[in-house]
Order: structure tokens, then C-alpha cells, then sequence
């Protein structure tokens, strides 16, 4: 039987300090040589998403931007792109403006992935900025209004703040019909900011890890899916599996919803299951053996 793993990476694969162990790497590494299907579904761009994994030999595409681009390492190249309608793009940007949220708004074209802000008034974005910025080379192109740059190729709208203050804006988002939203925690807020913050993420209806999942399924012919998360933006991608699993440190309406539960992701939870659980398949002659 050919099984895709697939796992999320903040608060799952990663570290606290946002990176892969070497256990991790080491195990992933010795498991995809041997024939094991591996592959990563994020709510990161390509910018930090691909130095975060130059440690893993991933040979399938990966996942990102919470199912909204589907990407191949090798070709460079983006094989799926959800883009937004255009008006439902603009209605966005006038309802985070009536809501006084300054967010960010990507577009592809040609490959190429630009990122567009224009009155990000917090310090939470500020930071989250600057330590992209610093860490992965991150460019955000500075616009009068962001319906200046809203045309056909844009992607995705990315807001980090209070939990509160993102509440009222996403029972507006929840009227526009065609859009996708995702609400989610940042796991790493808790270590800066005396504030809950979470993500407010705003793509194609079409776009989710689910249908991401789904694309990789029916392209590459897997006939299971076993994925790993810790976070509601990885709820579809459960949805999606058969079998699924949430790490220690995962929210409580994640782990209801898992197949079962693994160690933490400080203690290499996916690594050690994958290691222990995890099936292999290759091609000796005309034989297939999987273990």
C-alpha cells in the first residue's frame, strides 16, 4: 500500500525555536532514502518554509501557505495555485480597513511570490516582519494601498493580532461567499507577548490543506494518508486523512479529533512514531516489499 505522511510544521515538526532537530532530520532523512513517501503541509511561504527544510531530502511536493500553493522543490516551481477573485480580493481589503487591521497580501505571478503592506500599525506585525526579514531575506514591498496592488494573482491575506480584535472581523470575513478562512493560534507569541495572539488567514474557497491533500492523493496515486498537526488550521488536513495525529502539545479540539495522540513536538513526537510506525515500500526486481 503506497501512504503519503504528511506533517505540519510550527508546533508539530519544529522546535520551539522554529527548527528541525538533528534526530528529526537524521530520522526523516535515513526513512525517504529508504523509500518512505514524506512530504510537509504549512501555513508558511516559500521564503522561510524551504531554508526551515534544507535539512530534509523531501522528494515529493510540498504543501504551503495552508493549501493554497502546492510547490516542487526540484522544478522550483509552483504545480497549484489558488488565486482569489479579484472583487472578493478588494472586499477583503475594504473589510480588514473597516475593522482598522493592517495585514499582509501576497500575489504569484510567473512563479515569483511578491508580499504587500500598507499601515501595519502594530508592534506583533512589526515583529513578525522584522524577523523575517532578518532570518529568511523576507522582502515586503511597502504600497500606498493595497488595493493599488490587488489585481488577478493575489493569493492570500495574512493578519497576526489579538484574538479579540480578529473575532470581530471574522464574522464579517464569514459573509463573503468564495473565501476561505483560517483562525488560528500562534505558537510562539506566548514567548514575547504577554497578549493571546492568533493568525486570521483569508484564501480561495477552493484552498485548505484538505483539497492540497487531496491533489497529492489522486496526482501521485497514494492510496493512505497519515498526517501529523497541532493547530485548527490543520483540522482539514485530518479531514482529508485516514489516519491522523495530533502531537502532546497539540489544542484539545485537535487531539478529538486525531486518531490518536504522539509525544510533543520538543521531544521529536513525529519522528519517533514515523521511526517505530511508519511504513516502507521499494522495488527490488518485480518484488514489493513494504515494512
Amino acid at each position: 500500500m503506497k501512504t503519503l505522511y504528511i506533517s505540519d510544521l510550527d508546533g508539530t515538526l519544529l522546535s520551539r525555536d522554529a527548527e528541525i532537530s538533528e534526530f528529526t532530520a537524521n530520522t526523516l532523512n535515513r526513512l525517504i532514502e529508504n523509500g518512505m513517501h514524506f512530504s510537509i503541509a504549512t501555513a508558511r511561504t516559500y521564503s522561510t518554509a524551504v531554508k526551515i527544510l534544507n535539512k530534509v531530502n523531501i522528494q515529493l511536493p510540498i504543501i504551503m501557505m495552508n493549501g493554497v500553493v502546492i510547490f516542487d522543490l526540484f522544478k522550483n516551481k509552483y504545480l497549484n495555485t489558488e488565486k482569489l477573485d479579484n472583487q472578493m480580493a478588494k472586499e477583503v481589503i475594504h473589510l480588514l480597513k473597516k475593522h482598522q487591521i493592517g495585514g499582509l497580501m501576497y500575489t504569484i505571478k510567473d512563479d515569483i511570490m511578491s508580499t504587500y503592506f500598507d499601515n501595519i500599525s502594530t508592534p506583533y506585525m512589526r515583529e513578525f516582519m522584522e524577523h523575517r526579514q532578518t532570518q529568511f531575506g523576507k522582502v515586503f514591498i511597502k504600497s500606498d494601498s493595497l488595493l493599488y496592488e490587488c489585481r488577478d494573482d493575489t493569493v492570500y491575506f495574512s493578519v497576526l493580532d489579538i484574538k479579540e480584535k480578529l473575532e470581530c472581523a471574522l464574522m464579517d470575513l464569514k459573509q463573503i461567499d468564495g473565501i476561505h478562512v483560517e483562525f488560528y493560534r500562534d505558537v510562539y507569541s506566548d514567548n514575547m507577548w504577554e497578549e493571546e495572539l492568533w493568525f486570521l488567514e483569508i484564501c480561495d474557497a477552493k484552498a485548505s490543506k484538505k483539497s492540497a491533500v487531496h491533489y497529492l492523493r489522486e496526482h501521485y496515486g497514494f492510496d493512505q494518508v497519515v498526517s501529523f498537526g497541532d493547530n485548527l488550521n490543520d483540522l482539514p488536513m485530518f479531514e482529508e486523512s485516514d489516519e491522523s495525529y495530533a502531537v502532546a502539545n497539540a489544542r484539545v479540539e485537535v487531539k478529538s479529533k486525531a486518531t490518536g495522540c504522539i509525544e510533543s513536538n520538543v521531544d521529536d513526537g513525529v519522528a519517533k512514531w514515523l521511526k517505530k510506525n511508519g511504513s516502507i515500500t521499494f522495488i527490488v526486481g518485480l518484488i514489493n516489499y513494504s515494512f
